[in-house]
Parts: C-alpha cells; structure tokens; sequence
C-alpha cells in the first residue's frame, strides 16, 4: 500500500485514533510500564525536533518503518502477514519520530521493547519467553533467622523407688546441648522475597512450600477416563508457547544466593516490568548506628528496731532434753546431763516455741504423760537485740551500640537464664523406675527490640518493645518449684530526626514490707512490749530509664565515634553547637557573635565531663579533658575581657558572657573534686 505524508498546518500532539481498539482489551495503563534502561535510551530520542505527521490509510508495518527510520533506532519490526501488520491507520500529529513512534505503539496495542541497543516492536500479548540474568547488585532481601540445633533444654533422671524397694538410677545429668541461650542456635537464611514480588509481576503467583511443590509433582498412575472429560471443553493454547514435546511454556524465576543472581525466563515485555521492579528495589541500604543509654538507679533503704526472740521460740531454736538428774551426796550439787536437740513434738522439752500460741501451749501439755522439765540459763535463750538503720544506693549504668543495615531489628539482651522445669516423665523397667525431668530456661533481665527504618528527610522510624523483667519468689506446684516472675514492658513506634534522643521512662518499681516477730500477749505490753518482740521495715525503689539515640551512618564521616555519644540528650549536629575557632591573630573566630556559640560548646563539653563521671566512667583521662576544659575557659573568659575593652557599648552583654563562663568553670572545680572522690584506679 502506499505511504501517505502530507507536511501542513501542525496540530497539536492529539492523536486522532481511528483503528480498532487495543488488542485482546489490553489496557493502556499496563503498557505504559517501562525499564530505566528504556527510559534512558528513550529520553534522549524523545528530544529531537517535532515534526507533522499526517496518515490517511496507511499499512501499520509501513508506518512503523518509516518513523523508526526518521528516529534512526536499530529495531525489529513485526512480521509481515501478522494481524497487526496489515491493519490500515489514519492519524495526524506534531511530535518526534521516537514519540509518533510510541504513541502509535501504544494506541494499536503494540509494545516497544528495548534489548540491548535493538528496539522490538511486538505485540501487547507476545508470548515468545526470552531468559535474561539480574544481578542483585544492593539488596538480596533475605531474611536470616535463628534456628535451635541442640533442644531446648537438659535432662535430669532422678532416682524412684521401686515396687520391690530397690532403686534403679540411671544417668546423671544429660546436657542436651544447652548453653547460655538454653539450645546451641544457627543461622538459616530464607529465601528471597524478590522471587514472589517477581512471581506476582509475571502472574505466576506465590512460590509453592516444599509439601505442596512434591504433593503438585505426584503423577497419576492412570489417564483419566474419557468419561471424566467434558465435551467442548477443551483447553484453548492457542497462541501460547510450546516446546517441541508440546508441553506449555512458563516464565520461570530462578534465584542463586551465592551469586546474587537472578535468572528470569519472561516475555520481552515482562522483562521491562522486571527491569523497573529492581530499579526500585535493588538501592542501596543505608546503616543505621542504635546507641542505648541503660540508666537504673535501685535505693532499698531498711529499718530494724527490737528484741528478736526468734532463735529460741522460733521453728529453727534448740531445746536442751534432760537425759538423766544425779543428786551429789557429797557437795549436795544436783548434776543434770542434757543433750541439745532440735524442737519435736512430744517428749521433754525445755524450749519455749510452745508459748507462741495458747492452742499449742494447750496441745503440749496434753499430750505430755510426763512432768515438763525445764533448764532455763543464758545458753537456752538466744535473744538478738536489733536497732540497725541501713540505706544502699546502686547506679548502673550501660551503652550498648550496634550498627543495622535499614529496615533490620537490633536485638540487646542482658538477661540471667533462669532454669526451670519444663516436663517430666517417668519410666519403669523391671523393679525400679526413672524419672527424667527436662529443664527449660527462663531469660530475666532486660530485653531490647528496635526495628529502626529510614524515612524521608534524614528521619527514622523506631519500632521499640522493652521488656525488664525480674523474679519476686518461687511457688510450689505439684512438688516441684517455680519462679514467680514480673515484668515491665513498652512497646511503641515513635518517629524522630536522625541524631536526636528518644527518651522512654516510667519503668518504676517500688515496693514496700513491713514485719514484725514477737511473743503473744507480751509483745503487746505497752512500752515493756518492745522488749519481747521485734519489728522491721523496708523499702525497695527503681527507676529504670533508657536514652535510644539513632544516627544514619555516612561512610565519608568515618563511621561511629569511639566513644558513647548520647551521654546527654542528643541533637542532629546541625543543631549542636560548633568547635569554636582561633584565627591567624590568635582571636576568637567570629569576635564578638563568636562568643554565645564558644559558650554552649564549653558548656556542653563540661555536662558530658560531669554526667561521664556520675556515672562512675571517670578514668584518668578525664582529668587531662578537665585541665584542657578549664584552659579554655580561662582562654575564653581573657577574650571576652578584650572584647569588653574593644566593644565599651556592649559592656552588659558582656559582662553577663563573663558570669557564664564563671559558672561552668565552677561545674568544672565541681567535676573534679567528683572525679577525686569516685577514682578507683
């Protein structure tokens, strides 16, 4: 057919579309999808000059050739005797070749596709499976977890007696591979999620688990009968690749980890939509450094006042027992022989613990047959006079810091592996019988979480979940003991700048118990009272509180600090005071607008010092950091007396930058007599 150009009156870049619609209903939306390969090449072929375009029946294959020709591209056109090819087009339009070219593409249901340095123009639907590899160059999105390879616990066979009496003992202790996390763990990387994203880009749904995959592979032992098929229902492959066995052709998705590759066996058109997926998500990771301050301070102040009677009345005192009384004829002396034994029921009894209550007194002495003899002397009472005031006072304090790479959770785990009992189970051979008891293990202490993501402008998204947990006493069941156990948990998400504090408190603790041990009826004599019994007090208070401080890690900087940065309340650096500076005349920087910003760093510098040595880290480097903080503020302090005789009008000012510099150089006198009294080197 012939080619139709006509080159008058330029018209707007409106496509006037008189051929059938797209193809198969394809939507215009998906055929938009590009590569950045695509749209690299295409940006600059799309800048050319405009030109107009008029066609009036003209053949599509013509037309397709000759702009592509006009944009001067290497391409592959349809082949001639398809559908597509022969259908006749009109349209009039003002745009580059490449873009006529596209827009023509677009509105027949055709597709541009970009291999190489070769453009293909090929139908919406192709079917034709071509393999490509993807090197994974940034993120392999795999996931590594923890697997227990050694149990969860030990095993202790503990001896039983038998039907005959005897006992079988059999084993001991059987580790069971249990070390400080209660089971030997390993890593196990997962697969990657970039092989279901792509699956659900070509369609082919979410990769099959290993049971399904081996259940899928299971071939019948028999065809079908014919009367299971329906009639007219076969299945329409038309147009749908074969290979030469006439089995139909998949787009297939391999991964390789070692490699960090990707092979995809996809349509030309499907490799565009992978080729954009990991421009979007192979980027670079950035890392993010968590620095923790784990602040706690505990006080258990105490108080016991009295006279404690427990040593003689209580269930741990002593009696003495009479065994025999021999009159001394010759000195006239009674000889009595005793023998300390431990409080009993029944017998003779010289111990008091039987006056605790009038029931038991009463008890004691119906069930006595024989007269009651009694040796009372300084050895049978054991009395303990308490007037003891005691007040301890703890500080701990810790920064943990670690680096993740984005969207990665930081694990911190200070905790003591509390054994308990998990099951046990009982076995019997012959005459004697095996218990065997698993014991599993309870982490308490403290447990940090933090899942930390980067957002937009330098912000982090923390998923936090603190748990401190500690163990109050044991409880008895069924025989065996357990831990009693508290906890204190956060759990929030919170959003802040990259380099500023989160500070998270309120993880409180106070408890209070009061006793008192005494004899009945006497312990509630007025005043004589005190004599006979005993009363205690006491307190217990915690305050728990942590500092998370997230910073994004820029390589150039040189990374983390050597030492901890979130000392005190953290800002982005932009926001911190700058090192002041000393120019050529050995002035300060800036002169007299130089002055508040000298201020706020030495002040700072100063807090950190004090803070590092309440918190008892003060080592002999501190004094060197002192003697250079004080040097500068006397240095500092000389300056502002030059400006003040330079700047008379701004005497006041001044003179208040002078008070300012006097009251950190007292903090620091302060540090130091601190730092004097906590070394302990």
């Amino acid at each position: 057919m012939p080619l139709n150009r006509t080159l008058h009156r330029p018209l707007s870049a409106a496509l006037l579309l008189l051929a059938s619609p797209l193809l198969h209903g394809q939507d215009a939306s998906v055929l938009q999808l590009t590569s950045p390969s695509y749209e690299a090449a295409a940006g600059k072929l799309r800048t050319t000059v405009p030109r107009p375009y008029e066609f009036s029946k003209a053949v599509l294959a013509d037309v397709i050739r000759f702009l592509a020709t006009e944009a001067g591209i290497s391409f592959f056109s349809l082949p001639d005797g398809s559908p597509e090819a022969d259908r006749l087009i009109t349209f009039t339009l003002n745009a580059s070749p490449f873009q006529a070219l596209e827009t023509l593409c677009k509105s027949n249901g055709l597709a541009l596709v970009l291999d190489g340095d070769i453009w293909y123009v090929r139908p919406a639907d192709d079917k034709e499976l071509v393999g490509k590899a993807y090197e994974i160059k940034y993120n392999a999105f795999e996931r590594v977890t923890k697997v227990s390879s050694g149990g969860s616990g030990g095993s202790l066979s503990l001896p039983s007696m038998g039907n005959s009496g005897s006992t079988n003992y059999d084993g001991g202790v059987q580790t069971g591979g249990v070390d400080l996390q209660g089971a030997r763990e390993t890593f196990q990387t997962q697969k990657s999620e970039l092989i279901n994203d792509i699956r659900a880009i070509l369609d082919l749904g979410a990769e099959p688990v290993a049971g399904q995959a081996a259940m899928s592979a299971v071939t019948p032992l028999a065809p079908p009968s014919p009367q299971s098929t329906i009639t007219g229902e076969t299945p329409d492959v038309s147009g749908v690749p074969m290979d030469i066995y006439g089995n139909i052709r998949k787009p297939k998705v391999i991964w390789k980890s070692d490699s960090n590759t990707l092979y995809i066996v996809a349509t030309r058109l499907q490799h565009m939509w992978v080729e954009g997926y990991l421009a979007a998500a192979d980027r670079p990771q950035p890392l993010i450094a968590i620095e923790i301050k784990f602040f706690e301070t505990s006080r258990d102040p105490s108080r016991e006042f009295g006279v404690d009677w427990s040593g003689t009345f209580g269930t741990n005192g002593y009696f003495r027992q009479v065994e025999s009384v021999t009159p001394n004829p010759e000195t006239g002396i009674t000889d009595v022989e005793t023998t300390n034994r431990p409080q009993t029921e029944g017998g003779y009894r010289t111990d008091l613990a039987n006056l605790l209550t009038l029931t038991n007194l009463a008890e004691s002495v119906a069930g006595t047959s024989a007269p009651m003899s009694a040796v009372l002397s300084a050895q049978d009472v054991n009395l303990k006079l308490r007037a003891m005031l005691r007040d301890e006072e703890t500080k701990t304090v810790s920064y943990p810091r670690m680096v993740t790479t984005n969207n990665r959770e930081v694990v911190i785990r200070n905790v003591v592996n509390q054994p308990v009992l998990g099951s046990t189970a009982s076995t019997s051979l012959g005459t004697g019988a095996t218990t065997t008891a698993a014991i599993s293990y309870l982490p308490i202490g403290t447990v940090i979480n933090i899942l930390p993501k980067k957002m937009q402008g330098n912000k982090i998204n923390l998923n936090m979940a603190l748990t401190v947990s500690s163990i109050l006493g044991t409880e008895v069941i069924q025989g065996n003991p357990y831990p009693i156990a508290t906890s204190r948990v956060y759990s929030a998400p919170v959003e802040v700048d990259s380099g500023y504090t989160v500070a998270v408190g309120g993880l409180d603790e106070a408890r209070e118990r009061e006793g008192e041990t005494g004899i009945p009826v006497l312990g509630k004599i007025p005043v004589l009272g005190y004599a006979f019994k005993a009363k205690g007090r006491q307190k217990n208070h915690k305050n728990l509180m942590f500092f998370i401080t997230p910073t994004l890690i820029d390589a150039r900087d040189g990374g983390l600090p050597d030492e901890p940065q979130a000392v005190l309340r953290q800002k982005p650096p932009q926001l911190m005071p700058h090192t002041p500076r000393i120019n050529q005349s050995e002035r300060l920087q800036g002169g007299l607008n130089g002055v508040p910003n000298a201020i706020a760093y030495l002040k700072k510098s100063s807090e950190e010092l004090g803070q590092t040595i309440a918190e008892n880290r003060g080592t002999k480097a501190e004094y060197a950091k002192l003697d250079e903080l004080e040097a500068a503020l006397k240095r500092l302090d000389q300056e502002i007396t030059g400006l003040m005789n330079e700047h008379p009008d701004q005497w006041n000012k001044l003179n208040g930058y002078k008070w300012q510099v006097g009251g950190v150089l007292d903090e620091v006198t302060r540090s130091r007599k601190a730092l004097r009294k906590k070394a302990y080197y």
